[in-house]
């Protein structure tokens, strides 16, 4: 691309309190840490970073997430779902960055 790209994902954490108060996110671009969160509130939350133009291969951007804190609804008495949960990624927009 050759340009700086805003990257905004719209989340909503995994929260069942008293038991699971918080989901811990962190978002890479190869080594490098773009985006270091903790979700607290149950609900949507948009969350921006930039994405720099070296990070962008070929038109494709590699990004990692990291959640630490995923727990299944099963190990917390919620239902039976064995399945690990941290967020749920709603949306992702990308855009470049000067473009608006």
């Amino acid at each position: 691309l050759g340009i700086d790209v805003e990257m905004t994902l719209t989340m909503h954490p995994f929260l069942f309190p008293p038991k699971v108060t918080r989901q811990r996110l962190r978002a890479f671009c190869g080594k490098t840490i773009r985006l270091d969160v903790v979700l607290e509130k149950i609900d949507d939350v948009d969350f921006r970073f930039v994405i720099p133009k070296e990070s962008v291969h070929g038109g494709v951007i590699s990004l990692g997430l990291e959640l630490p804190d995923t727990v299944s609804p099963a190990q917390v008495g919620f239902n039976g779902d064995t399945r690990p949960l941290g967020v749920f990624l709603r949306a992702c927009r990308m855009e470049a960055v000067g473009r608006k």
